[in-house]
């Protein structure tokens, strides 16, 4: 296997102190929540990062690990504070040594940023100062408990050592303890761990020479940084450059550049709306100050981009971590050459959002958390099976079932794969969705599915094919409102989508869901003007709460008209009805009134096919109308199943 050419420095070795790494690719500490509730690593932890490693990452950081019992960030979080905790991580290590990757361990304590319901005790902090987000006051640390926090993570460090692992990282960014201490804006002491820039370095200083000596010079030591908090009075990047100057000075190996705390949460995750690459520029600052390899983070999707970032000369590593979650084998497929066969990451933020909610789930890769046991088998017999629609649901089972064995058709009644994706894909920013498809495209034909476009199926296609089973995705339709009198300037949102240049202006959108909402984006980056009435207290609820921050923001800067708690009575002719605060008024003026009140299920076909002694599964819209990730799941599903 050659290596490919464009990819020659992603794919070069290099060294991160005494410890060799095949390549440039990292998977970064991300939570998954599949450790046990007392934070022993489970099976299902072990098969997640061993799937990554097979996948061929050049090193993998284990989520976040808790040196402290005072510092669990949440339910489910890893442990490292006593010597039982070593059995399970030295199974890790051998598991993800077994496929040819290092691994190693991040360190942290939350700090302000937990919960007494979760700790047990009220959460410890350099100062008494609440984060903004989990607004419980903490304790301020007394200078006399600061040396046993140092050791805490001494101990950790040295069970990582003994398990196996091949190096720690310490996790001083995104507004943990070692951040607060750092941050101007979280630390507010007087002694000698607050005040100026050198006095706010030194308990993470003092951890990373204790743990240096006790560790020994050939154990790779690795710091994680916020570079810039992004919160008023936080870290920036200058002083961020003398911090790292003198992490390296005291053992630090590697320097990893990240931003933000909680409470910049929606940069926390850069979502579609945030450029490719967003924190790079920050790497590349802190690159300009220190000898040690600096490893770059923010929205790194794609190996092209991973080697730009390289070439360019702004980072020595990359960390993938979103993408490497949608497609572990990202690595290995770029080494081959096979780049349109990468599952590509939506940066969706479905991932962060199950996090907050249970496990670890992903948009895309129905197989994220449950690796121990959803692998793709053959099935027993191999059956005849007819797919209808080419949504995400209806793909996904497709290929799922075409890599079961089964003979696949796939019938579409559009010319083109994609179903709601394409319309998904319009919205100013969430070009990417487009890539889902692309890579349908490319596997579907690869895996001998038949595809057959811009053709229904009826019950006599249903007939001609004598399936053994069928499995309908044929999506949702636009719900409608009950209008008075019928008025030709009325579309759904579906219809304005597709025909938005012809859409008379100004425009009412009655529904600030997700669809509405980004509709009213599309339409006002065109130059449209444009109202929504929304019922509910807040626009685009649905969607995660960082894709919803960026949303509103854009909708405010092209100053679409929001009116929210606002219930729709009636629709007239270039307007409507409405009630707000108790009163009803007329809103009207408007050339064109679009709907976009939900969407309900397309069971035509399901219907006809109940006379026919036939299996017949429905999966996403055509179930129950809610996102990719639900399809995606529910196709893969049924396809292990047949």
């Amino acid at each position: 296997m050659e290596n490919q050419p464009d990819f020659n420095r992603l794919f070069a070795p290099i060294r991160i102190g005494a410890m060799t790494v095949k390549n440039r690719i990292v998977l970064p500490a991300m939570g998954t929540r599949l450790a046990d509730r007392q934070g022993y690593l489970t099976d299902r932890l072990i098969a997640y990062y061993r799937e990554r490693a097979r996948g061929g990452a050049g090193y993998l950081t284990v989520e976040h690990a808790c040196v402290h019992p005072s510092g669990r960030a949440h339910e489910n979080m890893v442990g490292l504070y006593d010597d039982r905790y070593i059995e399970g991580f030295a199974r890790l290590a051998e598991a993800v040594h077994q496929e040819g990757a290092k691994v190693v361990v991040q360190l942290n304590h939350a700090g302000r940023q937990t919960l007494s319901t979760i700790t047990g005790e009220q959460p410890v902090a350099p100062s008494a100062v609440a984060c903004p987000i989990m607004k419980e006051v903490p304790r301020a640390l007394t200078a006399d408990e600061i040396p046993g926090l140092v050791d805490a993570f001494c101990q950790a460090a040295l069970r990582v050592k003994a398990s196996g692992c091949d190096g720690v990282e310490f996790h001083m960014a995104r507004g943990y303890l070692f951040c607060q201490f750092l941050s101007p804006h979280a630390n507010q002491r007087q002694d000698e761990y607050g005040g100026d820039v050198l006095r706010r370095c030194r308990f993470a200083l003092a951890v990373l020479e204790s743990v240096r000596r006790q560790v020994g010079p050939d154990f790779p030591l690795i710091c994680r940084i916020s570079a810039d908090e992004m919160v008023a009075g936080g870290l920036r990047i200058d002083e961020s450059k003398i911090i790292a100057r003198h992490l390296q000075k005291a053992g630090a190996d590697a320097i990893h550049v990240s931003a933000c705390t909680y409470a910049s949460y929606a940069y926390n995750m850069p979502c579609y709306y945030l450029e490719e690459g967003c924190f790079a520029h920050l790497a590349a600052e802190i690159k300009s100050v220190v000898d040690v390899p600096v490893i770059a983070v923010g929205r790194i999707r794609t190996p092209s981009k991973a080697e730009s970032l390289l070439q360019s000369g702004q980072a020595d590593l990359v960390a993938m971590g979103r993408a490497l979650i949608a497609d572990p084998f990202l690595p290995q497929k770029s080494f081959s050459g096979a780049v349109a066969a990468i599952r590509p990451c939506l940066s969706c933020n479905r991932c962060f959002e199950s996090i907050s909610q249970d496990k670890l789930t992903c948009a895309v890769n129905p197989d994220v958390g449950v690796e121990i046991r959803s692998k793709t088998s053959l099935a027993l017999k191999r059956k005849q099976l007819l797919v209808v629609g080419a949504g995400p649901g209806g793909m996904e089972a497709a290929k799922v079932a075409a890599e079961r064995g089964h003979r696949v058709v796939l019938y579409e009644a559009q010319q083109q794969l994609g179903g709601q994706l394409r319309q998904a894909s319009l919205p100013p920013m969430k070009t990417v969705f487009r890539e889902l498809i692309a890579y349908y495209q490319h596997l579907l034909p690869q895996r001998g599915v038949e595809i057959i476009t811009g053709q229904a199926c009826t019950v006599d296609v249903v007939h001609r094919q004598k399936p053994d089973a069928v499995i309908i995705a044929t999506g949702s339709h636009c719900c409608t409102l009950e209008t008075s009198p019928v008025c030709d300037n009325v579309a759904n949102y579906s219809e304005a989508f597709n025909n938005c240049a012809n859409l008379g202006d100004p425009i009412l959108i009655i529904g600030g869901g997700p669809k509405g909402a980004e509709l009213a984006d599309y339409l006002a980056s065109l130059g449209k003007t444009v109202t929504i009435v929304e019922r509910l207290r807040k626009i685009g609820l649905g969607l995660p709460t960082s894709i919803r921050f960026h949303l509103e923001k854009r909708l405010r800067q092209a100053q679409v008209n929001i009116m929210i708690r606002t219930e729709v009575l009636d629709v007239i002719s270039g307007g409507a009805i409405v009630k707000a605060r108790g009163a009803e008024k007329e809103l009207s003026g408007f050339n064109t009134v679009v709907l976009a009140v939900g969407r309900t299920p397309d069971t035509a076909l399901n219907h006809e096919l109940k006379e026919l002694a036939l299996p017949v599964y429905v999966v996403g819209d055509a179930s129950r109308p809610r996102g990719v990730k639900e399809a995606v799941a529910a196709g893969a599903g049924i396809a292990r199943q047949l």
